[in-house]
């Protein structure tokens, strides 16, 4: 195996793996609106009712059964990678339509992608993010130009969707900046592991060689020797003379 497909392989089972992860992460999602249904029965959130937490966790449930029956029949492909983090984003999106202050959070989704070393994850889920933060933003504009008295639901809409851009084009460089440096490290780590797999095989080959008959394949002298340095340096022959 090369330096490449040893990468690559290196890639497909860190996406199986993380495949998995996000797979549970989509199933303790499926507690939210649960959770949420306690948070307003104790008075914490007055603008969340009840309907909107039965429609989130069936939501949930039926993304997550989505997912997990993508890791099941698709475990190493890329599209059940984009299954995931497309459910953890629209997850999110939700929690921003129940009221829960989520916004800037969104981008904890590109940054998850992160760890699949993949520069085209990565880009993909950003746009995505993307997508969903400024239909958050529009869907939640008239909600939120009801407690102004200086702004309507557009203005409100353009002043927010703005300040996210300028916020989400610094966050997507340093998310692009952090991936090629990831991708790098690993790379580099599996070819020095590639060269020393190399190096002990070639040192195997020519011990091989050099103790073996090339015609018969039996041992030769030279591993004689060797076998009888390595018996007389035992304690057992320490008191006697081998000629």
């Amino acid at each position: 195996m090369d330096k490449n497909e040893a990468y690559q392989e290196f890639i497909r089972k860190n996406r199986l793996r993380q495949n998995r992860n996000i797979n549970f992460i989509m199933q303790q999602c499926v507690l939210v609106g649960p959770l949420v249904a306690l948070g307003i029965r104790l008075g914490a959130f007055p603008y969340i009712s009840y309907r909107s937490c039965v429609i989130t966790t069936l939501l949930l449930i039926a993304l997550s059964l989505i997912d997990t029956l993508m890791v099941k029949r698709f475990s190493h492909r890329t599209r059940t990678t984009y299954v995931g983090l497309a459910g953890l984003e629209i997850t999110l999106l939700f929690m921003s339509q129940m009221h829960m202050g989520i916004y800037i959070t969104l981008f904890l989704v590109p940054f998850i992608s992160l760890v699949y070393c993949d520069r085209r994850v990565y880009i993909v889920t950003s746009l995505l993010c993307l997508t969903c933060t400024l239909l958050m933003t529009y869907l939640a504009a008239p909600f939120q130009a009801s407690f102004r008295n200086d702004l309507d639901a557009f203005h409100w809409f353009i002043g927010q969707a703005g300040g996210y851009l300028i916020e989400y084009g610094v966050m997507f460089l340093c998310g692009l900046a952090l991936n090629k440096m990831v991708c790098n490290h690993f790379r580099e780590l599996y070819n020095t592991r590639i060269e020393a797999a190399t190096e002990k095989s070639l040192r195997e080959q020519i011990f091989k060689l050099s103790n073996t008959d090339v015609l018969t394949e039996i041992e030769n002298r030279q591993a004689f020797i060797t076998a009888l340095n390595e018996l007389s340096s035992e304690p057992l022959w320490q008191d006697f003379t081998v000629a």
